[in-house]
């Protein structure tokens, strides 16, 4: 059983300088999820998802897109729009996440009104996805190939 995390997120330029999530991240697309595996989806769920920090303590608001058919069957344009009052996350167009970031002082969400830098992770194992955390228990290969292309403003990963 051989399964790939792959995710392209913004994390707060001052990440490192203070703790997550205290920097904020946004994940823009995540695949391999568990929870995708054994709904049988692991190929086609792409989960959104917004991590600060509320109160001391890690908030998350996230949600999934179960799409049709596999997506490593073809070449996908995931869209991220971020406004001063909202985050929305878009499959080939189609809006499947959406996040209220209109009130930054009130409901604690200073971070998503700062700098984010782009961070793109391949990863074979892991505990927070799949939890295979002993390397011999992976079976996956490395992808090959991995090309990012930025045009007009908008990052898409092919």
């Amino acid at each position: 059983m051989g399964r790939i995390v792959l995710s392209v997120r913004a994390m707060g330029t001052n990440f490192g300088a203070i703790n997550w999530p205290g920097c904020g991240e946004v994940d823009i697309m995540e695949f391999g999820r568990k929870d995708g595996f054994e709904a049988g989806v692991v190929n086609r769920r792409v989960v959104s998802a917004a991590h600060w920090e509320y109160e001391g303590e890690h908030a998350l608001y996230h949600t999934f897109t179960d799409r049709p058919v596999d997506m490593h069957l073809d070449y996908h344009l995931f869209r991220l729009e971020w406004t001063p009052t909202e985050l929305r996350s878009y499959v080939d167009g189609d809006l499947f996440w959406s996040f209220d970031i209109s009130d930054p002082v009130g409901d604690s969400l200073e971070e998503f009104h700062e700098p984010m830098f782009l961070l793109t992770n391949v990863a074979v194992g892991g505990w927070n996805f799949i939890e295979i955390v002993d390397p011999n228990a992976i079976t996956a290969t490395f992808p090959e190939r991995m090309v990012p292309v930025a045009a007009s403003g908008i990052a898409t990963m092919l």
